[in-house]
């Protein structure tokens, strides 16, 4: 077994399934305009997945600690062998997040885990 390989299996086991919290992803499926301009999006059947949350703060403040974390917005970490993209929808406890940000936890040419940014929807 390689060492990242070896990573991400301490990782799923000891974050994600240790403190993750279980969420549901559901995958855009088809983004239509009308002729107004306003979009309206069609998810895919949600998939359960693992999700470990943070900078989760009272929504109605702005915090930022290692960057612009705009109002109803929030970080998240999910598994290195998720597939998902922007504009994608995870719910967990009980609210819905639309995904804004994907950023990569690189290591030795691979990936540990997926860094999202959520904005809470309505």
């Amino acid at each position: 077994m390689s060492r990242l390989s070896s990573i991400q299996n301490k990782i799923a086991s000891k974050i994600f399934t240790g403190i993750g919290s279980t969420g549901t992803l559901e995958t855009v499926d088809t983004k239509t305009v009308d002729k107004w301009g306003d979009a309206t999006i069609v998810y895919n059947t949600g998939t359960s997945i693992k999700i470990v949350p943070y900078n989760l703060i009272d929504f109605s403040r702005t915090y930022t600690p290692f960057g612009d974390l705009g109002e109803k917005e929030s970080d998240a970490v999910i598994p290195y062998g998720t597939s998902f993209g922007v504009n994608d929808r995870i719910t967990f406890d009980g609210q819905a997040y639309k995904i804004i940000q994907v950023e990569k936890y690189l290591f030795v040419d691979g990936n540990l885990a997926w860094a999202i940014r959520l904005v809470k929807k309505h």
